[in-house]
């Protein structure tokens, strides 16, 4: 070996260092290197931790291939790579690559559906770029220069060998940054690293602390804290209480079961009402028939637990009962942490499942994202379609997704086909972003000192494909009316579009959150007797069901009931107390609210991670 090469490779690996550190950091401002220094410059004790990572991985790189050109081309290539695609997904969902997004390379093609023109040509570019490159090194190692570090002996081999092994095991401490037992958050820890850390917001986080650190920080661990003393004792104390508070419940209720009500739950892409918005006017409503009580039994707001993107968050709480505001921190989405490998979880579909009743689910778009065909099946569906499966496919607009006129035809085509009455869950994708399509005729005036005139023309596309969502769910609810099946229908907007970023600040935490709902049924002893006000929790939309059916309820759904009795939501950002703009700490809490708190923590942690002592209270009584 030549100490010349090794001094090379040194400032090489200090350079690319340098180098993956600023790129990263730029593509989480849009590439503003200003921005990105003067994080750098606040954080930089943060900042220095991930710089020893980076040399560290690097410098084993750099041995283990044995040839710096080769080392300094894969380095470049994932800078340049992970910078880019970061960029583009906070673009297109507001949210930095995640490390469960490795996923997203093999869906390439899916994600570039979500993308601008401009991004899907630039990203093609970049993929020739890379492989001319690829090409080019290869070339050059074989035709040009030895480009290699160290001289073939054994001693070297044994070198590059615990090269390798020594990555492996420091990649396999970084991955495990969530668990208990961590030597690297014990070490963060004592050196007071990520003081300032955000459990709601990761974005802020990776502006914060750079892309490492981010990456770092949301690696798997536990999914939710486990509670003190936790056992099988623990759990039934709790219930204890809910036996009887459902009984109490059930005495009022007139039904047994749903045997002869279709219940349907729709999930419509980015609904929100605009006019609900501070520092933005808009000349019309965009939402005329969901503020119509016509065939209503309720209407109002949900806290939606996401903004901007984290749709199967929003599924998650409507289906389980369960908080997203109650799971760890480095949770993005349950579905791709744990709901596929969970098979007794808490299920709406599978508590008003009755012998021979069946759940469909109808997804207007790919099933590959978020593991959704695994999570819904242990969700309790029996028909899962989506995109591939449907006949009808026609598009709101040219090179659009999916209407909500088509799928909504698709819907009954297997509501009118079916032998009696089902479950249906149905989640939209024609008002999700890019808002690229522009319309020459409209109804609209937008007007808002905080968006830019193409910002305002994507919010006219965007109040005109909410408009037809709007238009086509009256449809809906005549055509229930008149086949005359009985049904419960619920929908309800998962969250706020990211167009509308530029003017959050304007408004309240809650109404960041806040998308708009309605449940509608042609049941003549259809009503409301619970507790419910007109800002509701989608993990309380299953008592509501049962409310409005007069069904029993188990156990479980009393201790739900009980919770968001007090609270509006569980939230990722905090508590949420009815009538308040914004969340609480726990520190803000009475005893009570921390007891009631504490013990739905428990049941979540007891079903999601624990040993599910109360699956025997998911099930009503009967």
């Amino acid at each position: 070996m030549k100490l010349k090469k090794i001094f090379i490779v040194l400032i090489l690996t200090l350079l690319l260092t340098y180098g993956f550190q600023e790129l990263t950091t730029a593509s989480l401002f849009d590439f503003d290197f200003k921005v990105a220094a003067d994080a750098y410059i606040e954080n930089k004790h943060n900042f220095d931790f991930s710089f020893k990572i980076v040399f560290t991985l690097f410098l084993m790189i750099f041995v283990i291939s044995n040839n710096y050109l080769t080392g300094f081309t894969v380095i470049t290539v994932l800078t340049l790579a992970l910078s880019v695609i970061n960029n583009m997904k906070i673009n297109i969902l507001l949210e930095p690559v995640l490390p469960q997004d490795l996923g997203v390379f093999v869906n390439l093609n899916k994600l570039m559906e979500m993308m601008t023109p401009e991004q899907v040509f630039a990203t093609i570019g970049i993929a020739v770029a890379f492989i001319l490159v690829t090409v080019g090194v290869i070339f050059i190692n074989k035709k040009v220069y030895n480009f290699r570090i160290f001289d073939k002996s054994k001693l070297i081999a044994t070198i590059r060998v615990f090269s390798l092994g020594g990555t492996l095991i420091f990649l396999l401490l970084l991955s495990h940054y969530n668990y208990e037992s961590s030597m690297i958050k014990s070490y963060a820890q004592r050196n007071e690293l990520y003081l300032q850390y955000n459990s709601w917001d990761q974005l802020s986080n990776y502006r914060l602390y750079g892309m490492v650190n981010g990456l770092v920080l949301n690696t798997t661990g536990e999914n939710i804290s486990k509670p003190d003393d936790y056992n099988e004792a623990m759990i039934d104390e709790i219930f204890e209480k809910y036996v009887l508070n459902a009984s109490k419940v059930n005495e009022t209720r007139w039904r047994d079961d749903f045997s002869n009500i279709n219940v349907i739950t729709v999930l419509s892409e980015s609904l929100t009402a605009i006019s609900d918005l501070e520092a933005i006017e808009i000349n019309n409503d965009n939402l005329t028939y969901y503020r119509d009580e016509t065939d209503k039994v309720l209407i109002g707001n949900i806290l939606s637990p996401a903004y901007g993107g984290g749709t199967p968050n929003t599924e998650y709480e409507l289906i389980t009962s369960m908080s997203t505001g109650s799971l760890s921190p480095q949770v993005s989405t349950a579905f791709q942490s744990f709901t596929a490998d969970r098979t007794e979880l808490p299920s709406i579909f599978k508590q008003i499942q009755s012998e021979g009743r069946e759940t469909t689910s109808l997804h207007s778009y790919n099933s590959r994202f978020y593991k959704r065909y695994a999570t819904y099946q242990n969700f309790g569906v029996d028909q899962i379609l989506f995109d591939k499966n449907m006949s009808h496919t026609e598009p709101y607009y040219e090179d659009g997704y999916i209407s909500d006129e088509a799928t909504f035809a698709e819907f009954f085509d297997i509501y009118r086909d079916s032998n009696g009455p089902r479950n249906y869950h149905i989640v939209t994708m024609q008002n999700h972003a890019p808002y690229t399509h522009v319309y020459d005729d409209t109804e609209f005036v937008i007007e808002s000192d905080k968006l830019s005139s193409k910002e305002i023309t994507q919010t006219v596309a965007y109040a005109e494909g909410v408009k037809e969502s709007d238009r086509v769910l009256k449809e809906v609810i005549t055509e229930l009316n008149e086949i005359g099946d009985p049904y419960i229908f619920f929908v309800y907007g998962d969250h706020l579009p990211g167009l509308f970023t530029p003017l959050i600040s304007e408004n309240t935490a809650k109404a960041k959150h806040s998308t708009p709902f309605f449940f509608a049924s042609n049941l003549t002893d259809a009503k409301i007797s619970i507790p419910v006000q007109e800002d509701i929790s989608l993990a309380n939309t299953t008592n509501i069901i049962f409310d409005i059916a007069g069904v029993e309820i188990s156990p479980y759904q009393a201790l739900v009931l009980d919770v968001y009795s007090e609270f509006l939501s569980i939230h990722p950002s905090g508590y949420y107390l009815y009538g308040a703009d914004g969340p609480v700490s726990r520190e803000a809490l009475t005893d009570e609210q921390i007891q009631l708190v504490d013990a739905y923590n428990a049941v979540q942690y007891d079903l999601i991670d624990g040993h599910g002592y109360a699956r025997k209270y998911l099930n009503s009584a009967h």
